[in-house]
């Protein structure tokens, strides 16, 4: 793919995800679009962009809630996303 800007419905696409999730990701502050076109409201992905929502719905599968997830996505630091995750293992068993 050549291409570095990518939709909302492309992204979606792309991540097996619905278009309404990505706004609803955007509206809670988790996962912001590179560029909104002022005029338009159009979102706009960077293909850098692609993994992190991906990273949401494998934290999400693992028993996660979105304030802890954004948390993990905020920080970003190892150590502490190691813990939400092993917090989250630790009630699945």
């Amino acid at each position: 793919m050549s291409k570095e800007k990518l939709s909302i419905s492309e992204m979606a696409k792309l991540r097996g995800i619905s278009v309404d999730t990505l706004r609803y990701y955007d509206k809670i502050d988790l996962f912001k679009p590179s560029q909104v076109d002022e005029k338009t409201g159009y979102r706009h992905y960077s293909i850098l962009q692609y993994e992190v929502p991906g990273t949401i719905m494998e934290l999400r599968q693992i028993g996660l809630s979105i304030e802890e997830i954004k948390q993990c996505m905020q920080n970003r630091n190892l150590k502490k996303s190691i813990k939400h995750i092993q917090r989250a293992l630790g009630k699945i068993d």
